[in-house]
This record gives structure tokens, C-alpha cells and sequence, in this order.
């Protein structure tokens, strides 16, 4: 299947916000304490955002490697591991331990030596006429992306928990590849949810972030207009609204701009039919926004996943 190179802007989708960034691997060895020195050997910084730091560890003897997550102890942190010690599925990021010292916990972690899906969308950019090229990922690969997604979604939900920080920077790739195996991680902003009940806090990331969400009533399909953000991404290569100076005309743009309407175009086109339609679903009003479970079924999503003749992977 012929590749498709779409031309955008040179304003790529850029973050506008400070939750992750790279770092350079010459400062990481002095940011660990002797706590978690004892059984582990610090590699490289891998990131750094809001809430704590992320590194590539060695453990001693064994010579596996994890990412460790350093944050500080508090209540929010140690729910983040409860909940990440009781998770089991190929699509989430596994915990391996945790260490608590001088007030900081240590949550030490399966490596995704891939990066994140925002490295992954970037790299898929080259200079052409002196303007960016994106070249959007066949529709197999893609599709396979968003159920993968979709599919650690359904089992969080499924378990009562609601993720509330779905965005590219929090889907890892655990290899490089071209078709890539994502882990939904980050799960500090995570919360337990009830059936009929509304969640009020306002959390998560500009620009992934429900219109609910910013309103302050939502539930747990907040996490599915994150999934169709993503999906535009990876569609198109671009972000969904431009940046603002501040967070709040962000917001104010997201209120006044939904119900949202996405126009047909070459990026769409060249997804075929279906693939459009689902995209405006998991980005329309909640009151008729589909569950992960719902969207999983996708005539769309199933076809190109299972039908699909470019050489990625395939689900059950």
C-alpha cells in the first residue's frame, strides 16, 4: 500500500503545556538518591513534566531495564501505584516495584524503548520545498493505533477507572517500529468513577481536554474525546485548534466551537468511508458520544484492522 504525503504548516502539534519534554541524559545520574541506587543503575533522563521525572534504569545482577517515575509521596501518587499494581493488559504500561524515600516514590516500570506516539508523529516529517511534509501512517497502521487505545480504554473502564490524561505524549511505544505496540501510561490523573454519577474536577491536558470536562460535569467518555484528538493527529498531522496565549481562551474556543463539525477532506479521503464518521463521533456531545467498548466494534476501525494487506498486526 502506496504511503500518502500530506503537506501542513510549519506549525506542527506542538504541546501547550509543560507536562513532558525531553532532557538531556547528562544530568540524570545525580537526581536519584542512594534509595534506589542500591538495585538500579541510572541510564538516561527520558523525561520530565508536571509531576516528576522519568528515567531509564538498570536493575543490578539482572541487567533489565525499566523507566523509573519519580514523584513526590503523596496521596495522589501512591493511589497512581495501587491502581497501576491492579492493571493487566498488553496495552497498559506494567508496574514492576515502588520505592518510597525522603518523601519521594520511586515507581519503577516496564521500558517502552520507543518513544512516545507525539515522537512518533514528528518523525513522520521531512523538509520538502522548504515546507513540512507529513506523511500520515497507511490506514492499517493507524486504525491498529486507535484500537489498541481503544482497547486498554474498554478494560480501564471496564474495571471502574477513568484515565482523564489521554494524549500523545502519555501512549508509549514499547519498540520502534512501523507499526508500533502502544502503552497507555501516566495514570497520576486517574480516578475510580460511578455509574450515574458526574465527576466536577477540571484535570487533564489543553487540547485533549472534553468540552464537559472544561464545564466541570463529565464522566468516564472524557477519556473517548481524548481518543478522537488522537485520532485526528494521526490523521492529519496537525493539531485540532491553534494555540493560545493563555490555557482559558483555549478553553473558551473549545466551548464556543462544540458541537463540533470536522470538514472532509484529502486527509480524510484517503482514510476512506467510515473513517471521518467515527472521528466526529468520539468528538460529539457526550450525550451521544459511544463508549470505548461501543467504538472498539467500528465498521470502519474493524475493516482496516483486520483487512488491512500492509504487513501490521492484527487483533483477536
Amino acid at each position: 500500500m502506496a504511503q500518502v504525503c500530506v503537506t501542513v504548516s510549519l506549525e506542527k502539534i506542538a504541546e501547550d503545556s509543560e507536562v513532558f519534554s525531553t532532557a538531556s541524559p547528562d544530568t540524570s545520574v545525580e537526581s536519584l538518591t542512594t534509595a534506589l541506587e542500591e538495585d538500579y543503575k541510572v541510564k538516561k533522563v527520558l523525561g520530565h513534566g508536571k509531576f516528576g521525572l522519568v528515567q531509564e534504569v538498570v536493575r543490578k545482577g539482572t541487567k533489565k531495564r525499566f523507566a523509573v517515575k519519580v514523584v513526590s509521596s503523596n496521596k495522589q501518587s501512591e493511589d497512581e501505584i495501587q491502581l497501576m499494581a491492579s492493571l493487566r493488559h498488553e496495552n497498559i504500561v506494567c508496574l514492576h516495584d515502588s520505592l518510597e524515600h525522603d518523601e519521594m516514590l520511586y515507581i519503577i516500570m516496564e521500558l517502552c524503548s520507543g518513544g512516545t506516539l507525539r515522537s512518533w508523529i514528528e518523525d513522520r516529517y521531512n523538509e520538502h520545498l522548504n515546507m513540512q511534509v507529513y506523511t500520515a501512517p497507511p490506514k492499517r497502521v493507524l486504525a491498529n493505533c486507535i484500537w489498541q487505545i481503544l482497547d486498554a480504554l474498554k478494560y480501564l473502564h471496564g474495571r471502574g477507572f477513568v484515565h482523564r490524561d489521554i494524549k500523545l505524549e502519555n501512549l508509549l511505544l514499547l519498540n520502534a517500529g512501523k507499526c508500533p505496540q502502544l502503552k497507555l501510561a501516566d495514570f497520576g490523573m486517574a480516578t475510580e468513577f460511578q455509574i450515574g454519577e458526574l465527576m466536577t474536577q477540571r484535570c487533564g491536558s489543553p487540547g485533549y481536554m472534553a468540552p464537559e470536562v472544561v464545564r466541570g460535569g463529565y464522566t468516564e467518555l472524557c477519556d473517548l474525546w481524548s481518543v478522537g484528538i488522537v485520532f485526528y493527529q494521526l490523521a492529519t498531522g496537525k493539531r485540532l485548534w491553534p494555540l493560545t496565549p493563555t490555557h482559558e481562551q483555549h478553553y473558551d474556543q473549545v466551548l464556543a466551537e462544540t458541537p463540533l463539525t470536522l470538514k472532509s477532506d484529502a486527509y480524510w479521503n484517503r482514510l476512506g468511508p467510515g473513517a471521518l464518521e467515527m472521528a466526529q463521533d468520539l468528538l460529539s456531545l457526550e450525550c451521544s458520544r459511544p463508549t470505548a467498548a461501543c467504538t472498539i466494534e467500528n465498521d470502519w476501525l474493524r475493516k482496516h484492522v483486520l483487512g488491512g494487506d500492509d504487513g501490521c498486526c492484527s487483533i483477536s
